[in-house]
């Protein structure tokens, strides 16, 4: 009988992943394993109206590129992929030799100035688990929202076990601290781990804490900037996985951007020290404005974070942004204070944002 062992050390292959290359990052998948018997199929669509055109990399736990094949092809570092309007595209990812976990990461491949959020790319992972031509699992591993404070339910009794996957997309380090609670909320161990950038880490929850058999209660796990994250279940030789749930609410905003104006360079978002990460998403309720937008959300202390915005030319016309944050907080409304450049100089206002019920 086959034995799972995908949580394996990772080996260094092919070229470290280029600094700077994490503004452009799209989507991420905290978990995947190929090599011997698993092989992993990664499912791309876009619900937009224009191509989306990127680059896809598999990644170890080091950072580096892992040389794969995708549908037969040798990869072994970026891999360019063109995603039209209302199109689904697959991609099976497999390699010779051992099996070893990692990441998988799609960037934009466009300049900052030429991304073009008319598109909506998203996706789910499939990693399979086979001996000869028998299916032993299939586990499917969604697209993980950025996130930094968030928990879920853990187990590790008898043949039960729960892990962690995590994936760092930033080029820069990032600390995570693990902690573990009983039934009774009774802290039980905690720990706090370093990823260096674009790493990755899966393992389960007793490899990292100082856990007993028979535990059942929760796992927090808060990092210094926001991160990719999935949880793990194994029973016996099946393994599925786990969402995990963010501290706090999901506020929605919109912000009315004046008629007439042409929008360029950072727009900046401050809602104070509850701001944990969570999905940002933006979209133009006008999209023959031709607005572009290149998020990126962080974790400062006071809560900030900056948005790249860009057009190409005002006009008699008015745009609201909308976008959804994650915050440590659970009242009905919280404030942004939001500056940006425009054709009229710098403006700032205050903006609220309303708890999604």
């Amino acid at each position: 009988m086959k034995t799972r062992s995908f949580f394996v050390a990772s080996v260094v292959l092919g070229l470290n992943i280029t600094v700077g290359l994490s503004q452009n990052v799209r989507l991420g998948f905290p978990q995947i394993a190929v090599g011997d018997s698993f092989t992993t199929v990664v499912q791309l669509t876009n619900k937009g109206v224009q191509t989306f055109e990127g680059s896809l990399a598999v990644v170890d736990n080091d950072g580096f590129f892992l040389p794969v094949l995708i549908n037969g092809i040798s990869v072994s570092n970026f891999y360019q992929l063109d995603v039209p309007p209302g199109s689904v595209q697959r991609f099976r990812l497999t390699r010779f030799g051992t099996v070893i976990p990692g990441h998988i990461i799609v960037w934009d491949r466009r300049s900052q100035a030429n991304i073009n959020f008319n598109e909506q790319i998203d996706g789910t992972v499939i990693f399979q688990w086979k001996d000869g031509d028998t299916l032993l699992d299939s586990i499917g591993v969604p697209v993980s929202i950025p996130i930094e404070h968030f928990y879920f339910i853990g187990e590790y009794e008898g043949n039960i076990n729960t892990g962690l996957a995590l994936s760092n997309v930033r080029d820069e380090e990032i600390t995570v601290t693990i902690k573990a609670f009983s039934e009774t909320g009774q802290f039980i161990d905690g720990r706090t781990i370093v990823l260096a950038p674009f790493n990755h880490q899966s393992f389960f929850i007793n490899e990292r804490l100082s856990i007993a058999q028979g535990f059942k209660g929760t796992v927090e796990v808060e990092s210094s900037k926001w991160i990719l994250a999935v949880a793990l279940r194994l029973e016996g030789n099946q393994l599925s996985t786990l969402q995990v749930s963010a501290f706090g609410g999901i506020y929605d905003f919109d912000i009315f951007l004046d008629d007439g104006r042409s929008f360029s360079g950072e727009m900046t978002f401050a809602i104070g020290a509850g701001l944990v990460g969570g999905l940002v998403r933006f979209t133009s309720q006008t999209p023959d404005t031709n607005f572009e937008v290149s998020p990126i959300t962080g974790g400062a202390a006071d809560g900030a974070f900056i948005a790249n915005i860009y057009t190409s030319f005002g006009g008699n016309f008015a745009t609201i942004l909308l976008f959804s944050i994650s915050a440590r907080t659970t009242t009905d409304t919280i404030s942004a204070t939001v500056s940006w450049d425009d054709n009229f100089g710098r403006t700032t206002g205050v903006f609220s944002g309303t708890r999604r019920k």
